[in-house]
């Protein structure tokens, strides 16, 4: 068709109206012999412009008076039917079937009508069970990808325990029950009775896809296996071609009991790495583990079959090196490079060489030192020594920490009103003297405090308006309410008092006024009994407290004579 002949069929059926179009269409489809479809295709390019269709009063609205109500209650119904392993189970002619007996759907609802509704919202079965959000995993609900940094920014770390695999007394890995399968994570009963599990620890480096991998055999997971592990994924290892060590910036893991316990946690704030653990269930937030879980899985544990390991030290060592070389040769489908190559563009200030394992073990018990600005402003505490070089004031509250990557060097921070760590001090390493000390005769003072600068502003202003308020006049100034009022009350009748009664002595043996030990006044007991006299309530209870107390013990013996010498004695009088 020739550009005049669109161009004038576009301004035709410009002017004509909406019900010409169709006959005019037809005129030049008859002497064109041109197809309507490719008439309106030439004419768009030439500047024809169709009216669009006005939307309908109604439109959105069922005629067949299913409101969105009903709908509601039909999704309600699928979604509560929801299981882990991201199926709903219910299908859209029970929950229509429901509704309808219910009476939030019309008697003449029709399934087909519903299903088509819930499509053009986007309420569908397969979408309900696509987009599902909470903890089933095995749906692909909608979620964000992270992003990290650069290489040793976020690691993430998962543990899973070998089930089929298992050491036999004698040596060797051997298969348990290979035909059995997991249904939904859960332990079979074989499996519940066993007492060690082979665990499968792995960390990932988020940005370059570089892991690290180690077996475990215990009942369970524990935090000293996690610390452990920890230190093995992130030192230097010997081997020239393992490149990937350091510790990372973040560490990500789920809420296992090891990963949050107090050691766990206190190790990693003493190694300055953030650590943050995802909800229950929500295995994608560390889905780079979970993968390198399933790759490692069909890369190395699919072949130990071929020659089984006899135990768990010839176990790591193989994964060893079949991690180095897969590291080395697979290319990685997210950088397009091998995981070394991607984790050797680290920065050198990403790169944190962790200490020794002597010092790795005291910082998993090792708390913040709490302790005050000295005079001389010296921080001193684990060997290190360090100068603050900010304005701090004599006595104010610090918290002093060993910074693990620079060994003896200290961290100090300033404390918060609430105990807990505030901002980072600027210090000075101290090796010797000539660090902190003035030689002399060019000696310079240290600069003012900010309690010294305040002081110094204290000074200059002029108190003399105080003088004249710090004394009197203060009582007149107290509010009406605050005064004397009146109280009844009765005198307090004292009554002198009176003296007990003395009990009566032994003619010829008074009770002395005081005794000077209570060796003294047990012996004056026992002899004025001896001369007839009576025992006193008083002596009687302090008598039974001294039996019980060491200076009587001490004289059982001498007490013993005593009593037999005075029973002679008595005997003797009455002969």
């Amino acid at each position: 068709m020739t550009y005049r002949l669109a161009q004038m069929l576009a301004q035709q059926l410009n002017a004509a109206g909406y019900g010409e179009r169709e006959s005019l269409l037809g005129q030049w489809s008859q002497q064109l012999g041109l197809s309507r479809s490719t008439l309106l295709r030439h004419a768009r390019r030439h500047g024809y412009q169709p009216q669009q269709r006005r939307t309908r009063a109604d439109a959105g609205q069922s005629r067949a008076g299913i409101s969105d109500e009903g709908l509601a209650f039909v999704v309600a119904l699928m979604a509560g039917s929801h299981r882990k392993t991201g199926s709903i189970e219910m299908p859209t002619t029970e929950a229509v079937e429901e509704c309808v007996r219910r009476g939030v759907l019309p008697q003449e609802t029709r399934v087909e009508t519903v299903r088509r509704l819930l499509r053009q919202k986007g309420l569908s079965r397969r979408a309900l069970q696509a987009n599902y959000t909470t903890d089933g995993q095995t749906v692909s609900s909608s979620h964000i990808r992270l992003k990290s940094d650069g290489p040793n920014a976020l690691h993430e770390v998962d543990v899973s325990a070998c089930l089929h695999w298992y050491f036999k007394k004698r040596g060797g890995l051997a298969f348990r029950h290979t035909k059995l399968d997991l249904a939904g994570g859960k332990k079979a009963e074989p499996y519940r009775q066993l007492k060690e599990h082979i665990l499968r620890y792995v960390l990932v480096d988020h940005a370059s896809g570089a892991f690290y991998v180690r077996y475990y055999l215990a009942s369970g997971e524990t935090a000293l296996n996690l610390l452990d592990f920890l230190y093995h994924a992130w030192r230097r290892r010997e081997h020239r071609h393992d490149l990937f060590h350091g510790a990372p910036q973040a560490l990500y893991f789920d809420k296992g009991a090891a990963n949050t316990a107090a050691v766990t946690a206190t190790l990693l704030d003493n190694l300055q790495v953030q650590w943050r653990a995802h909800e229950a269930g929500n295995s994608r937030a560390t889905g780079a583990a979970e993968t390198y879980q399933h790759i490692w899985q069909q890369h190395f544990e699919s072949k130990l079959w071929l020659r089984p390991p006899e135990n768990l030290e010839e176990l790591n060592a193989r994964a060893d090196d079949a991690r180095i070389y897969f590291c080395a040769t697979r290319i990685n489908s997210a950088t397009e490079r091998t995981r070394w190559e991607a984790w050797s563009a680290i920065l050198p200030a990403d790169l944190r060489i962790i200490p020794s394992r002597e010092i790795y073990n005291e910082l998993v018990y090792e708390r913040p030192h709490l302790t005050r600005v000295r005079g001389d402003g010296i921080v001193r505490w684990k060997g290190g020594q360090h100068l603050i070089l900010e304005p701090v004031n004599v006595g104010q509250p610090i918290m002093v920490l060993r910074n693990p990557y620079r060994l003896p060097e200290l961290l100090v921070f300033r404390v918060r009103e609430d105990g807990s760590r505030g901002e980072l001090l600027r210090t000075k390493a101290v090796n010797g003297p000539e660090d902190y000390a003035v030689a002399v005769g060019e000696f310079k003072r240290r600069p003012d405090s900010p309690a010294q600068r305040a002081i110094k502003l204290a000074g200059e202003l002029d108190l003399t308006p105080f003088a004249e308020t710090v004394f009197g006049g203060k009582v007149d100034e107290l509010p009406e309410n605050v005064r004397w009022l009146e109280r009844k009350g009765s005198e307090i009748a004292v009554e002198p008092p009176t003296a007990p009664p003395q009990a009566e002595a032994a003619p010829g043996w008074e009770r002395p006024t005081w005794f000077a030990s209570g060796t003294e006044r047990y012996e004056w007991i026992l002899r004025h009994q001896a001369q007839g006299g009576a025992l006193e309530a008083a002596d009687a209870a302090w008598m039974a407290e001294f039996e019980r107390s060491p200076e009587y013990m001490d004289q059982t013996e001498w007490w013993d004579q005593l009593r037999r010498f005075l029973a002679q004695e008595a005997q003797r009088g009455r002969a």
